[in-house]
């Protein structure tokens, strides 16, 4: 299939190399949308989680609906073959939806008179034909920072990460792609995400992606092993439309255009995954003592905080604070346990006390999930509690920022 790939492959020399595509790629990635506008995407996967000749699960095509202005977001997974709605979720401003056929997928052997499980390499949803219900409950806000990813974007994006570390990836040319747009199209071998019987390790695989020659977004991703002499299709992603639409657009957030799905309010939350909600500083203060913020909100950022409105009394209140920039770089602080403190010191680089009493200790730096370089430092308060910093931003930024930190009641 490879070699018949590269024939296929426009031999015309191109004016940019595999390094240069990936990087252009990426910087084009990571550009947020600043202006006024509905991001709108349809992807298209399949997986085939255990290699298997005769292939594995449906394809999928999954569409998503975000602005970043409200905070409205709708996401709807619809099998293509059937075109029966597998998985939604939602927020419109007063409401939060989800509903789901997913079944949880167990080696062991099931109770005695109860449904078979499913195998581990099946697709991981219970029959087609079961019916799939919405469950709505009353929430006014979520926290931009932490709205849903889809598995497929994840799956990709761990793909890409690889195929960039490869110093190795090739450029095989271009190639006109389904729409008739120009592609580069890039090939790596890299560890592909599947499991074949009789070892733990990923096995090794070739993946090809092809990339819009003047955006450099990436519009395909296919990823291949071998098994017994024959190449197996294990995974592929490709992005169908990636849009921004304008302002005001309509769109039905609270998901009434799909036909014959009931939506049922679920007020205790019983099959809801409620997202963290924004809150003001006031509200923080009221429902915790022991939270810290900036004294003062860094010149060009802006601050968001969120927790999630139902949480234990007994245990220490988590949120999260988000300072952000335009520019991307961010100062963000989340409350953490006393037990998560000592696993985190053990990867400790340095501490120091601030002149304030906080007891500040670096971990060794590390790069997130876009490969941005970043600081992450546990801070232990004198109240007895503890919170983590992660942040883009250079040590001694981070340094003088922390020395700024004080308690929400006094901010």
């Amino acid at each position: 299939m490879l070699s018949v790939l590269a024939v296929l492959v426009a031999q015309t020399a191109t004016p940019v190399s595999a390094r240069q595509i990936l990087d252009r790629a990426y910087a084009a990635q990571s550009i947020q949308n600043a202006g006024e506008g509905i991001e709108h995407n349809r992807i298209e996967t399949y997986h085939n989680l255990c290699a298997r000749p005769e292939g594995g699960g449906p394809t999928i095509v999954t569409e998503n609906y975000l602005d970043p202005q409200s905070g409205y977001f709708r996401t709807v997974t619809t099998e293509v073959e059937t075109g029966n709605v597998m998985e939604v979720s939602a927020f419109d401003g007063a409401y939060v939806y989800e509903g789901h056929r997913f079944t949880e997928i167990k080696r062991d052997e099931p109770e005695e008179g109860s449904r078979p499980r499913k195998n581990v390499c099946d697709f991981p949803w219970a029959d087609i034909n079961d019916l799939l219900t919405i469950y709505r409950g009353a929430q006014s806000s979520v926290a931009s920072v932490n709205l849903p990813i889809g598995e497929e974007v994840q799956t990709y994006e761990d793909i890409f990460q690889k195929m960039r570390k490869d110093p190795n990836t090739e450029l095989l040319g271009e190639e006109t792609w389904m729409d008739g747009r120009t592609v580069y199209v890039l090939r790596s071998w890299q560890p592909v995400k599947a499991i074949v019987e009789g070892t733990t390790e990923m096995p090794m695989g070739w993946v090809v992606s092809y990339f819009d020659t003047e955006t450099y977004q990436i519009v395909e991703s296919r990823a291949t092993t071998e098994r017994d002499g024959q190449e197996i299709l294990v995974y592929s992603y490709r992005v169908l439309v990636d849009e921004v639409l304008p302002a005001g657009s309509i769109v039905a957030w609270n998901l009434d255009d799909l036909p014959g799905i009931p939506i049922v309010d679920d007020p205790d939350g019983q099959h809801l995954s409620f997202l963290p909600a924004v809150i003001s500083e006031q509200e923080l203060a009221s429902r915790t003592e022991t939270a810290y913020l900036l004294q003062d909100i860094p010149e060009g950022f802006t601050l968001e905080i969120s927790a999630w409105q139902e949480q234990p009394p007994e245990q220490p209140f988590i949120y999260l604070a988000t300072y952000r920039n335009e520019a991307g770089d961010h100062f963000v602080i989340e409350s953490i346990s006393s037990e998560k403190v000592k696993l985190a010191a053990e990867g400790s680089s340095e501490s120091y006390t601030t002149t304030g009493g906080l007891k500040i200790t670096f971990l060794e730096n590390g790069k997130g999930p876009s490969e941005e370089q970043f600081t992450s430092a546990v801070v232990e308060t004198p109240e007895g509690t503890a919170f983590i910093i992660n942040s883009t931003l250079p040590r001694d930024m981070i340094q003088g920022l922390a020395e700024d930190l004080v308690p929400v009641n006094r901010n």
